[in-house]
């Protein structure tokens, strides 16, 4: 395992950072039959999106008996981008322009980010690909009030995170997940639904050197800190509740949360020699929140997709996380798809 993460470390190596591409977003369409005093279907239309979107995959390391904590941050861009989702075909593509995104001394982070969120009528999935080489640390001056530089620079720490997780959606008939999240129907009235699932996930972290800074307190994370190298493999099953709020007929709040206890591999390294390896159980979760405005014409809201998983370390003393997700404010207008338009639909066979 541990050969087929440092590859996997090796390679992501030489990803760079600044583009953002997502497809195949997948809608309710056709799955099953809706209660439509609930919930109204964009079929017949194109759903076309302008938006910003920011991702990100972090590293926390937490001492369990102080309660202080590592917040490792990647330095990523702020896109903006354009799409459309046509017959429950999503296509977005975003770039992160330079005037949005000034130099404050994050240092530089190359990436590939390759998350995928799939909400179709009865099961919603989630697939994270997560190549990052660069991080800063976010608090640096908690731990160091006199740091001559606005942030501790690690372009050594490289983390790679596969996983995939796929939930059911009990209400599916009345509850939709693709009108906040896809913006392809409109739910008409609040309601919600129990989620029932499981998740897989593979994730390891890297450093030329130890991950923990010379300037923070020696009695401090002293189970990791000659650690250079971290992984794990997870998987396991889950269950949560998703609920969207609806006020005023067009006004609507989102809040989705599911846990999982996972049978997890954590094993962990010290200049190349292996320290040693535990199973654990471990807990994960995604959380997902939308606000805006929804309408049968247009949408505008935000929403923020997180997904985190946790180990502890061998002497138990501290915590090990890493969360990934997604930050993104949308506006969204949808009209009818005309007939040549439809003709020439019919015969793209992704479409």
């Amino acid at each position: 395992m541990r050969s087929i993460l440092f590859v996997t470390l090796v390679f992501a190596s030489f990803f760079c950072k600044g583009q953002s591409m997502d497809v195949g977003t997948v809608s309710s369409k056709g799955l099953s039959k809706i209660d439509t005093n609930y919930i109204v279907s964009f079929s017949d239309y194109v759903t076309s999106r302008a938006y910003f979107s920011r991702k990100f995959t972090s590293l926390g390391i937490e001492d369990r008996i102080d309660g202080s904590a590592l917040d490792y941050q990647p330095n990523t861009t702020l896109n903006f981008g354009i799409g459309a989702t046509i017959n429950g075909f999503t296509l977005n593509l975003a770039y992160g322009f330079g005037f949005l995104n000034p130099d404050e001394g994050r240092g530089k982070t190359r990436y590939l980010d390759l998350q995928s969120h799939i909400y179709t009528r009865k099961v919603v999935i989630d697939f994270f690909g997560q190549f990052y080489k660069g991080q800063y640390l976010e608090n640096t001056s908690f731990f160091n009030s006199e740091f001559s530089k606005p942030f501790y620079l690690r372009p050594d720490i490289g983390i790679v995170v596969i996983g995939i997780s796929a939930f059911k959606v009990k209400n599916s008939a009345k509850f939709s997940y693709a009108a906040p999240y896809v913006q392809n129907e409109y739910q008409k009235k609040s309601s919600g639904s129990l989620l029932y699932g499981g998740k897989f996930f593979l994730a390891s972290v890297s450093g030329d050197s130890s991950f923990i800074p010379s300037f923070t307190d020696t009695n401090l994370f002293k189970g990791v800190r000659d650690i250079t190298q971290m992984g794990t493999f997870q998987i396991g099953p889950g269950i949560g509740y998703a609920h969207t709020f609806v006020m005023w007929k067009h006004f609507f709040l989102n809040l989705s949360l599911d846990f999982g206890l996972l049978l997890s591999y954590y094993s962990e390294q010290a200049d190349a020699i292996p320290n040693g390896d535990v199973w654990q159980i471990s807990p994960t979760y995604t959380s997902r929140f939308s606000m805006g405005y929804n309408s049968y014409t247009w949408y505008l809201g935000v929403m923020a997709v997180n997904e985190g998983i946790t180990n502890k370390s061998l002497t138990e003393t501290e915590d090990i996380g890493f969360e990934m997700g997604n930050i993104r404010l949308n506006y969204v207008y949808r009209f009818r798809k005309s007939k040549k338009l439809n003709e020439f639909l019919n015969k793209l066979p992704l479409i």
